[in-house]
């Protein structure tokens, strides 16, 4: 089931709980996932604390295996134990590397839903000439990194309403990503008939039968494709 998921504290043991980010998580129905971890908004842009993209391993711990990963090209375990809280919340409790210090310690995090305005999941992928990204939509959230050699390029896009446009609440880093292909009209996702995208090249990309899984496209001179769409 798609998800989005914003984080409401951290607390590394045995400090209070704080939340120095924005951070939010974008999950599909395939579990794959973009988690997109923002320090500040800055002019010009400052790195994201922590970029990742991977897939979810439902189980005792949950795992999150990490695929790409702004910070390292061997990311270590990512596991934690997940017990909702009264109010609904989810409580995560697992062991990482605190990046303030780079210690191994104990940590919680308070992660809370946030509703999901229209049914509509794009995943888009690139492994290209040494390139790694992942863009993943859900209902008025779209987060994307890509990694080329060792730098990280991400971005977050909302929006308010279905009817409302998408704005670009953050974006880091020198190559560009295809979310104006996730982020197409819900009626042009799931239909069949043609749609044209002018891409982010400043050529229109064109699909016969609209955007579906399997479909490729190029953006700055990488290949993506999608391997995953829902519309409901």
């Amino acid at each position: 089931m798609a998800n989005i998921s914003a984080r409401v504290s951290i607390r590394w043991l045995p400090d209070p709980p704080s939340e120095p980010t924005s951070t939010i998580v974008t999950t599909s129905p395939k579990l794959q996932f973009v988690d997109l971890r923002i320090t500040a908004l800055t002019e010009p842009p400052s790195p994201p604390q922590w970029a990742i993209a991977g897939k979810t391993v439902v189980g005792t711990p949950m795992r999150w295996v990490h695929e790409i990963d702004s910070r390292t090209d061997e990311p270590g375990e990512d596991s934690g134990m997940n017990t909702p809280l009264p109010n609904g919340d989810i409580l995560e409790k697992g062991r990482m590397v605190d990046d303030e210090d780079g210690q191994m310690k104990d940590y919680e995090e308070v992660w809370r839903k946030v509703d999901i305005d229209e049914g509509v999941v794009v995943v888009l992928e690139c492994d290209d000439a040494g390139a790694r990204g992942r863009v993943v939509r859900v209902g008025g959230y779209c987060q994307g990194l890509v990694k080329v050699d060792g730098k990280t390029s991400c971005e977050r896009r909302v929006r308010d309403t279905p009817e409302s446009k998408w704005k670009t609440y953050y974006r880091y880093g020198d190559v560009k990503l295809p979310g104006d292909f996730a982020c197409l009209d819900r009626a042009l996702l799931g239909g069949g008939g043609e749609v044209s995208v002018l891409g982010q090249d400043g050529e229109w990309v064109t699909f016969e039968k609209g955007l579906n899984v399997g479909d490729s496209f190029k953006v700055d001179g990488y290949t993506w494709k999608v391997t995953e769409k829902s519309v409901w």
